[in-house]
Protein backbone atom coordinates (compact mmCIF):
# COMPACT_ATOMS: atom_id res chain seq x y z
CA UNK A 1 0.00 0.00 0.00
CA UNK A 2 1.56 3.85 -1.05
CA UNK A 3 1.32 6.35 0.94
CA UNK A 4 -2.60 8.09 0.03
CA UNK A 5 -2.69 11.44 -2.11
CA UNK A 6 -4.13 14.59 -1.01
CA UNK A 7 -6.79 13.58 -2.95
CA UNK A 8 -7.24 10.24 -1.40
CA UNK A 9 -7.28 11.89 1.75
CA UNK A 10 -10.28 14.51 1.08
CA UNK A 11 -11.97 11.82 0.03
CA UNK A 12 -11.44 9.39 3.06
CA UNK A 13 -12.09 12.60 5.78
CA UNK A 14 -15.59 13.10 3.35
CA UNK A 15 -16.29 9.69 3.82
CA UNK A 16 -15.93 9.67 7.55
CA UNK A 17 -17.74 12.99 7.93
CA UNK A 18 -21.02 11.68 6.00
CA UNK A 19 -21.11 8.26 7.52
CA UNK A 20 -21.09 10.18 11.08
CA UNK A 21 -23.59 12.81 9.88
CA UNK A 22 -25.85 9.50 8.95
CA UNK A 23 -25.65 7.57 11.87
CA UNK A 24 -28.58 8.98 13.65
CA UNK A 25 -30.18 7.34 10.60
CA UNK A 26 -29.51 3.55 12.03
CA UNK A 27 -32.62 3.05 14.07
CA UNK A 28 -34.85 4.58 10.72
CA UNK A 29 -35.20 1.79 8.70
CA UNK A 30 -33.33 -0.41 6.15
CA UNK A 31 -32.54 1.55 3.56
CA UNK A 32 -30.62 4.27 6.17
CA UNK A 33 -28.91 1.36 7.27
CA UNK A 34 -27.79 0.34 4.14
CA UNK A 35 -26.65 3.82 3.15
CA UNK A 36 -25.07 3.92 6.42
CA UNK A 37 -22.99 0.21 5.70
CA UNK A 38 -22.01 1.79 1.82
CA UNK A 39 -21.05 4.67 2.92
CA UNK A 40 -18.97 3.52 6.48
CA UNK A 41 -17.90 0.41 4.66
CA UNK A 42 -16.17 2.76 1.90
CA UNK A 43 -14.37 5.06 4.45
CA UNK A 44 -12.72 2.05 6.17
CA UNK A 45 -11.64 0.60 3.09
CA UNK A 46 -9.89 3.75 2.29
CA UNK A 47 -8.66 4.57 5.45
CA UNK A 48 -6.73 1.22 5.55
CA UNK A 49 -5.01 2.12 2.80
CA UNK A 50 -2.94 4.42 5.03
CA UNK A 51 0.31 2.78 5.58
CA UNK A 52 0.15 3.68 9.40
CA UNK A 53 -3.10 2.03 9.78
CA UNK A 54 -2.28 -0.69 7.65
CA UNK A 55 0.87 -1.61 9.63
CA UNK A 56 -1.15 -1.69 13.03
CA UNK A 57 -3.20 -4.44 11.71
CA UNK A 58 -0.43 -6.09 10.76
CA UNK A 59 0.75 -5.55 14.12
CA UNK A 60 -2.54 -5.91 15.57
CA UNK A 61 -3.08 -9.67 13.85
CA UNK A 62 0.87 -10.53 13.97
CA UNK A 63 -0.28 -11.72 10.40
CA UNK A 64 1.73 -9.72 7.67
CA UNK A 65 -0.59 -8.19 4.68
CA UNK A 66 -3.86 -8.20 6.56
CA UNK A 67 -4.62 -5.19 5.90
CA UNK A 68 -4.92 -5.76 2.68
CA UNK A 69 -7.61 -8.18 3.51
CA UNK A 70 -9.30 -6.07 5.70
CA UNK A 71 -8.97 -2.90 3.28
CA UNK A 72 -10.75 -5.49 0.24
CA UNK A 73 -13.38 -6.62 2.51
CA UNK A 74 -14.37 -3.21 3.88
CA UNK A 75 -15.02 -2.64 0.08
CA UNK A 76 -17.30 -5.78 0.10
CA UNK A 77 -19.02 -4.90 3.24
CA UNK A 78 -19.84 -1.33 1.05
CA UNK A 79 -20.98 -2.58 -2.33
CA UNK A 80 -23.22 -5.43 -0.54
CA UNK A 81 -24.91 -2.42 1.48
CA UNK A 82 -25.39 -0.60 -1.83
CA UNK A 83 -26.48 -3.63 -3.99
CA UNK A 84 -29.07 -3.93 -0.69
CA UNK A 85 -30.06 -0.71 -0.97
CA UNK A 86 -30.65 -0.91 -4.51
CA UNK A 87 -32.89 -3.79 -4.35
CA UNK A 88 -34.77 -2.56 -1.42
CA UNK A 89 -37.45 -0.80 -3.13
CA UNK A 90 -38.89 -3.63 -5.14
CA UNK A 91 -37.28 -6.48 -4.68
CA UNK A 92 -38.85 -9.37 -2.40
CA UNK A 93 -37.10 -10.85 1.16
CA UNK A 94 -35.45 -13.54 -0.61
CA UNK A 95 -34.03 -11.53 -3.44
CA UNK A 96 -32.53 -9.38 -0.23
CA UNK A 97 -30.40 -12.05 0.38
CA UNK A 98 -28.73 -12.29 -3.16
CA UNK A 99 -26.18 -9.13 -1.64
CA UNK A 100 -25.73 -10.95 1.16
CA UNK A 101 -25.23 -14.36 -0.26
CA UNK A 102 -23.03 -12.92 -2.62
CA UNK A 103 -20.86 -11.09 0.10
CA UNK A 104 -20.93 -14.47 2.12
CA UNK A 105 -19.04 -16.43 -1.14
CA UNK A 106 -16.79 -13.51 -2.02
CA UNK A 107 -15.45 -13.27 1.56
CA UNK A 108 -14.70 -17.19 1.87
CA UNK A 109 -13.15 -17.69 -1.65
CA UNK A 110 -10.84 -14.11 -0.82
CA UNK A 111 -9.80 -15.55 2.53
CA UNK A 112 -8.82 -19.19 1.44
CA UNK A 113 -6.64 -17.16 -1.35
CA UNK A 114 -5.52 -14.56 0.86
CA UNK A 115 -3.93 -17.61 2.96
CA UNK A 116 -2.92 -19.62 0.00
CA UNK A 117 -0.98 -16.84 -1.98
CA UNK A 118 2.63 -15.90 -0.74
CA UNK A 119 2.70 -12.85 0.97
CA UNK A 120 3.54 -9.78 -0.98
CA UNK A 121 5.62 -7.51 0.55
CA UNK A 122 5.04 -4.06 -1.48
CA UNK A 123 3.74 -0.41 -0.60
CA UNK A 124 1.11 -1.21 -3.62
CA UNK A 125 -0.20 -4.94 -3.41
CA UNK A 126 -2.32 -4.32 -7.07
CA UNK A 127 1.16 -3.54 -8.69
CA UNK A 128 3.06 -6.47 -7.18
CA UNK A 129 0.77 -8.87 -7.09
CA UNK A 130 -0.06 -8.60 -11.24
CA UNK A 131 1.20 -11.53 -13.23
CA UNK A 132 1.08 -13.96 -10.32
CA UNK A 133 -1.56 -16.54 -10.42
CA UNK A 134 -2.85 -16.82 -7.12
CA UNK A 135 -2.74 -13.16 -6.19
CA UNK A 136 -4.17 -12.65 -9.81
CA UNK A 137 -7.48 -15.30 -8.54
CA UNK A 138 -7.69 -13.35 -5.19
CA UNK A 139 -8.21 -9.65 -6.98
CA UNK A 140 -10.09 -11.10 -9.88
CA UNK A 141 -12.99 -13.01 -7.06
CA UNK A 142 -12.91 -8.88 -5.79
CA UNK A 143 -13.61 -7.92 -8.93
CA UNK A 144 -16.14 -10.36 -10.08
CA UNK A 145 -18.71 -9.60 -7.38
CA UNK A 146 -17.94 -5.60 -7.71
CA UNK A 147 -18.67 -5.92 -11.53
CA UNK A 148 -21.99 -8.34 -10.68
CA UNK A 149 -23.49 -5.83 -7.88
CA UNK A 150 -22.82 -2.98 -9.66
CA UNK A 151 -24.29 -3.52 -12.52
CA UNK A 152 -27.35 -4.83 -10.90
CA UNK A 153 -27.34 -1.74 -8.68
CA UNK A 154 -27.18 0.61 -11.94
CA UNK A 155 -29.72 -1.70 -13.14
CA UNK A 156 -31.89 -0.83 -10.21
CA UNK A 157 -31.39 2.41 -9.25
CA UNK A 158 -32.15 3.31 -12.68
CA UNK A 159 -36.06 1.24 -12.32
CA UNK A 160 -36.20 3.72 -9.43
CA UNK A 161 -35.51 6.71 -10.84
CA UNK A 162 -38.02 5.84 -13.47
CA UNK A 163 -40.76 5.37 -10.64
CA UNK A 164 -39.80 7.71 -8.23
CA UNK A 165 -41.65 11.65 -7.87
CA UNK A 166 -39.75 13.13 -5.73
CA UNK A 167 -37.34 15.28 -7.61
CA UNK A 168 -34.06 15.33 -5.05
CA UNK A 169 -34.40 11.71 -5.11
CA UNK A 170 -34.15 11.61 -8.50
CA UNK A 171 -31.47 13.51 -8.96
CA UNK A 172 -29.77 11.35 -6.25
CA UNK A 173 -30.82 8.14 -7.80
CA UNK A 174 -29.51 9.39 -11.83
CA UNK A 175 -26.11 10.20 -9.65
CA UNK A 176 -26.17 6.27 -8.19
CA UNK A 177 -26.85 5.13 -11.85
CA UNK A 178 -23.92 7.13 -13.06
CA UNK A 179 -21.46 5.97 -10.20
CA UNK A 180 -22.64 2.30 -10.60
CA UNK A 181 -21.83 2.19 -14.21
CA UNK A 182 -18.25 3.56 -13.74
CA UNK A 183 -18.17 1.21 -11.24
CA UNK A 184 -19.29 -1.56 -13.44
CA UNK A 185 -16.55 -0.25 -16.04
CA UNK A 186 -13.71 -0.06 -13.43
CA UNK A 187 -14.46 -3.47 -12.27
CA UNK A 188 -14.69 -4.72 -16.48
CA UNK A 189 -11.04 -3.02 -17.05
CA UNK A 190 -9.48 -4.20 -13.66
CA UNK A 191 -10.59 -7.61 -14.81
CA UNK A 192 -9.30 -7.48 -18.15
CA UNK A 193 -6.29 -5.80 -16.87
CA UNK A 194 -5.58 -8.29 -14.51
CA UNK A 195 -6.55 -11.10 -16.56
CA UNK A 196 -4.14 -9.75 -19.91
CA UNK A 197 -1.38 -9.45 -17.08
CA UNK A 198 -1.34 -13.05 -16.72
CA UNK A 199 -1.42 -14.44 -19.88
CA UNK A 200 0.50 -11.92 -21.78
CA UNK A 201 2.81 -10.31 -19.48
CA UNK A 202 3.65 -6.91 -18.43
CA UNK A 203 2.90 -4.10 -20.45
CA UNK A 204 5.35 -1.20 -22.10
CA UNK A 205 4.20 1.41 -19.87
CA UNK A 206 4.63 -1.24 -16.72
CA UNK A 207 2.17 -1.50 -14.18
CA UNK A 208 2.06 1.23 -11.58
CA UNK A 209 0.52 3.78 -14.91
CA UNK A 210 -2.24 1.29 -15.18
CA UNK A 211 -2.90 0.46 -11.50
CA UNK A 212 -2.83 4.07 -11.17
CA UNK A 213 -5.70 4.37 -14.24
CA UNK A 214 -8.06 2.28 -12.58
CA UNK A 215 -7.84 3.81 -9.49
CA UNK A 216 -8.55 7.25 -10.25
CA UNK A 217 -11.95 5.39 -12.65
CA UNK A 218 -12.87 3.93 -8.83
CA UNK A 219 -12.36 7.20 -7.26
CA UNK A 220 -14.75 9.16 -9.56
CA UNK A 221 -17.19 6.46 -8.91
CA UNK A 222 -16.72 6.67 -5.57
CA UNK A 223 -17.69 9.67 -5.05
CA UNK A 224 -20.45 9.91 -7.38
CA UNK A 225 -21.79 7.19 -5.28
CA UNK A 226 -21.50 8.76 -2.12
CA UNK A 227 -23.00 12.26 -3.46
CA UNK A 228 -25.87 9.90 -5.20
CA UNK A 229 -26.70 8.48 -2.15
CA UNK A 230 -26.25 12.00 0.25
CA UNK A 231 -28.45 13.62 -2.39
CA UNK A 232 -31.23 10.73 -2.54
CA UNK A 233 -31.58 10.29 1.13
CA UNK A 234 -31.43 13.77 2.01
CA UNK A 235 -35.64 14.06 1.20
CA UNK A 236 -35.93 11.58 3.93
CA UNK A 237 -33.07 12.05 6.65
CA UNK A 238 -35.12 15.45 7.11
CA UNK A 239 -38.37 13.85 7.29
CA UNK A 240 -37.59 11.94 10.04
CA UNK A 241 -35.61 14.54 11.97
CA UNK A 242 -38.54 16.73 11.62
CA UNK A 243 -40.31 13.22 13.10
CA UNK A 244 -38.03 12.99 16.16
CA UNK A 245 -38.65 16.72 16.64
CA UNK A 246 -42.36 16.38 16.61
CA UNK A 247 -41.57 13.02 19.16
CA UNK A 248 -40.24 14.78 21.79
CA UNK A 249 -42.60 17.60 21.65
CA UNK A 250 -45.48 15.30 21.65
CA UNK A 251 -43.85 12.97 24.41
CA UNK A 252 -45.06 14.51 27.69
CA UNK A 253 -48.91 14.77 26.45
CA UNK A 254 -48.75 11.07 25.05
CA UNK A 255 -47.27 10.15 28.37
CA UNK A 256 -49.77 11.97 30.37
CA UNK A 257 -52.87 11.09 28.11
CA UNK A 258 -52.16 7.96 26.59
CA UNK A 259 -53.19 4.82 28.93
CA UNK A 260 -49.77 2.76 28.94
CA UNK A 261 -52.35 -0.68 27.26
CA UNK A 262 -52.87 1.63 24.97
CA UNK A 263 -49.48 2.85 23.46
CA UNK A 264 -48.37 0.14 20.44
CA UNK A 265 -44.99 1.05 20.26
CA UNK A 266 -43.05 -1.94 19.45
CA UNK A 267 -39.06 -1.59 18.93
CA UNK A 268 -37.91 -1.60 15.22
CA UNK A 269 -40.33 1.49 14.01
CA UNK A 270 -38.91 4.53 12.17
CA UNK A 271 -39.39 7.72 13.43
CA UNK A 272 -42.55 8.96 10.98
CA UNK A 273 -44.05 5.63 11.96
CA UNK A 274 -43.68 5.72 15.88
CA UNK A 275 -45.43 9.63 14.82
CA UNK A 276 -48.04 8.29 13.02
CA UNK A 277 -48.99 6.07 15.59
CA UNK A 278 -48.60 8.48 18.57
CA UNK A 279 -51.00 10.59 16.91
CA UNK A 280 -53.33 8.03 16.15
CA UNK A 281 -53.18 6.74 19.96
CA UNK A 282 -53.48 10.76 21.18
CA UNK A 283 -56.42 10.55 18.34
CA UNK A 284 -58.25 7.70 20.13
CA UNK A 285 -57.81 8.60 24.06
CA UNK A 286 -59.20 12.53 23.47
CA UNK A 287 -62.26 11.31 21.59
CA UNK A 288 -62.95 8.68 24.88
CA UNK A 289 -62.28 11.48 27.24
CA UNK A 290 -64.45 13.80 25.74
CA UNK A 291 -67.27 11.97 26.43
CA UNK A 292 -67.04 12.50 30.10
CA UNK A 293 -67.75 16.11 29.19
CA UNK A 294 -70.58 18.66 28.56
CA UNK A 295 -70.85 21.79 26.69
CA UNK A 296 -71.62 23.54 29.93
CA UNK A 297 -68.04 22.10 31.12
CA UNK A 298 -66.31 23.74 28.22
CA UNK A 299 -68.09 26.90 28.20
CA UNK A 300 -66.82 27.36 31.69
CA UNK A 301 -63.25 26.05 30.91
CA UNK A 302 -63.20 28.91 27.93
CA UNK A 303 -64.93 31.66 29.91
CA UNK A 304 -62.03 31.83 32.32
CA UNK A 305 -59.12 31.45 29.73
CA UNK A 306 -60.95 33.91 27.70
CA UNK A 307 -59.88 36.83 30.19
CA UNK A 308 -56.15 36.02 30.16
CA UNK A 309 -55.24 37.68 26.45
CA UNK A 310 -54.50 34.43 24.48
CA UNK A 311 -54.23 34.89 20.85
CA UNK A 312 -57.81 32.99 19.33
CA UNK A 313 -55.22 30.00 18.63
CA UNK A 314 -53.40 29.98 21.51
CA UNK A 315 -56.36 29.90 23.42
CA UNK A 316 -58.35 27.28 21.19
CA UNK A 317 -55.18 25.29 22.35
CA UNK A 318 -55.07 25.78 26.17
CA UNK A 319 -58.88 25.59 26.30
CA UNK A 320 -58.68 21.87 25.34
CA UNK A 321 -55.69 21.34 27.20
CA UNK A 322 -57.64 22.55 30.27
CA UNK A 323 -61.09 20.56 29.46
CA UNK A 324 -58.78 17.25 28.92
CA UNK A 325 -57.02 17.49 32.18
CA UNK A 326 -60.43 18.21 34.11
CA UNK A 327 -61.79 15.27 32.33
CA UNK A 328 -58.91 12.84 33.43
CA UNK A 329 -59.39 13.36 36.63
CA UNK A 330 -62.86 12.12 35.95
CA UNK A 331 -64.21 8.60 36.86
CA UNK A 332 -64.08 6.81 33.60
CA UNK A 333 -67.56 5.99 34.80
CA UNK A 334 -69.24 9.64 34.10
CA UNK A 335 -71.02 10.07 31.33
CA UNK A 336 -73.29 13.27 31.11
CA UNK A 337 -76.47 13.27 29.54
CA UNK A 338 -75.03 15.17 26.59
CA UNK A 339 -71.51 14.75 26.23
CA UNK A 340 -70.06 17.51 24.46
CA UNK A 341 -69.26 16.68 20.57
CA UNK A 342 -65.96 18.38 19.26
CA UNK A 343 -65.74 19.87 15.54
CA UNK A 344 -64.56 16.39 13.72
CA UNK A 345 -60.94 16.04 13.24
CA UNK A 346 -59.44 16.88 9.76
CA UNK A 347 -58.51 14.24 7.44
CA UNK A 348 -55.41 15.95 6.64
CA UNK A 349 -52.48 14.50 8.48
CA UNK A 350 -50.51 17.56 8.66
CA UNK A 351 -53.26 19.35 10.16
CA UNK A 352 -54.14 16.89 13.17
CA UNK A 353 -50.53 16.49 13.83
CA UNK A 354 -50.28 20.33 13.99
CA UNK A 355 -53.40 20.22 16.31
CA UNK A 356 -51.65 17.43 18.58
CA UNK A 357 -48.28 19.99 18.73
CA UNK A 358 -50.60 22.54 19.91
CA UNK A 359 -51.85 21.05 22.71
CA UNK A 360 -48.68 19.72 23.39
CA UNK A 361 -47.30 23.05 23.43
CA UNK A 362 -50.37 24.20 26.11
CA UNK A 363 -50.38 21.08 27.95
CA UNK A 364 -48.26 22.42 30.95
CA UNK A 365 -48.59 25.98 30.89
CA UNK A 366 -49.19 28.30 33.46
CA UNK A 367 -53.09 28.96 31.87
CA UNK A 368 -53.95 25.04 32.05
CA UNK A 369 -52.74 24.64 35.81
CA UNK A 370 -55.22 27.99 36.50
CA UNK A 371 -57.93 26.04 34.86
CA UNK A 372 -57.56 23.04 36.76
CA UNK A 373 -57.60 25.25 40.07
CA UNK A 374 -60.62 27.39 39.17
CA UNK A 375 -62.65 25.20 37.12
CA UNK A 376 -62.65 21.58 38.88
CA UNK A 377 -66.82 21.49 38.65
CA UNK A 378 -67.47 17.91 36.86
CA UNK A 379 -70.27 17.74 34.45
CA UNK A 380 -73.66 16.88 35.42
CA UNK A 381 -73.76 12.87 34.80
CA UNK A 382 -76.59 11.22 33.30
CA UNK A 383 -78.41 8.85 35.90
Amino acid sequence: MSEPSTAELVVVAALWIVSAARAHTLRSGPAHRAVWAAITGLAASMTVRVEPIAHAIDQLTDVHGAGVLVKHLAGLVAVAALFDLAVLGTATHVRRRIPLAGLGVTTVIMTGLFWAMPRIDSEDFADQAAGKPIATAYILSWTLYLGVAMALSARLFRRAHRASRHRVVRAGQRVLVIGCTIGTGYALYRAAYFGARLAVGPPDRGDIFYVDLSDGIKYFAMLLITAGLTIAGAPGTRANLRARRHLRTLNPLWHDLVPADHRLDPPGLTPRERLSRHVVELHDTIHDLYRRTDEHLVHRVHARLATQGLTSQDLAAVTEAGLLRIAQALPPTVTPATPYAPPPASSDPAERLSRLLDLAQAWDTTAVRDTLTHVSTAPEPHR
